[in-house]
């Protein structure tokens, strides 16, 4: 069946953009000023203050900026040493490209250039079921639990690595029904998107829902002198078209599922 453009029903949940760099000590001297050129997409800005431990344990504290849209559906998350773009409102990657662009363009504007060490694309999908129906209907069985004979599987977690040239894909198949609805390691980030208005709600999966989180990934042995923003554009363009072929591989998901996010079922 035909698996291509736009899925109606599509169960994705969260889109991140990831750019980690050199340190640049001058982000907070030059922070007012990237926010000023991104207002007209992200008005609101919150400072955070994160707790860091260095090799004898010593706390230190490091500052980072998070630019929010109104309606705090799409986040650029800014520290001395990374770019992080999130959406929860994704629709196509051209849309999220444009924000990214406009990011890196604010950033090089001040950074003249950007000594990449890695970067990455991430999609996390919640693939709802419903009640007469099992996970296999939606996904391969090569990414749940194995089943054994006189045993109930009551859920798990696969984690599958994979690699493709220079580019490594980390694909986890969550369907513990005591997991969150989204995955742990991003609930800081969900906590200051939501703000004090609209805490964060801890939902669990509960054997209806699971996790498909691709996360497509490059890292650099030696930093990545890079003087163009358009040179990150295109490698995270990269990343982007290989964790959408794996998602949409035959041997992923099924074609039910696939009918059901077209909207055909």
């Amino acid at each position: 069946m035909d698996r291509t453009g736009i899925l109606n029903k599509s169960p994705l949940i969260y889109t991140l953009a990831s750019v980690r760099f050199a340190p640049w000590p001058l982000l907070s001297q030059k922070i007012a000023e990237i926010h000023d050129s991104l207002r007209e997409i992200t008005p609101i800005i919150h400072e955070v203050q994160i707790k860091q431990f260095g090799p004898d344990n010593q706390e230190s504290v490091i500052s980072a900026w998070m630019l929010l849209s109104k309606d705090r559906t799409l986040g650029i998350y800014l520290l001395s040493e990374q770019l992080l773009v999130f959406s929860s409102k994704y629709s196509r990657y051209s849309k999220f490209s444009e924000t990214l662009d406009k990011a890196l363009g604010a950033l090089f504007f001040h950074m003249r250039f950007i000594d990449v060490t890695n970067m990455g694309m991430r999609y996390i999908d919640r693939i709802n079921i419903q009640e007469s129906e099992s996970f296999q209907d939606y996904i391969s069985e090569k990414l749940l639990p194995a089943k054994l004979a006189g045993l109930q599987v009551r859920g798990g977690t696969s984690l599958v690595n994979f690699e493709q040239g220079d580019t490594e894909l980390r694909v986890r198949c969550i369907t513990n029904p005591e997991d969150l609805a989204f995955p742990i390691d991003i609930i800081e980030l969900l906590s200051m998107a939501q703000g004090p208005q609209k805490p964060l709600t801890f939902e669990k999966l509960n054997g209806k829902s699971l996790l498909l989180d691709i996360d497509a990934l490059k890292t650099f042995s030696e930093p990545e002198h890079i003087k163009d923003k358009g040179n990150i554009l295109r490698q995270l363009l990269a990343l982007h078209e290989k964790a959408n072929i794996f998602f949409r591989h035959e041997n992923v998901c099924t074609d039910h599922a696939f009918n059901i996010w077209k909207g055909k079922v």
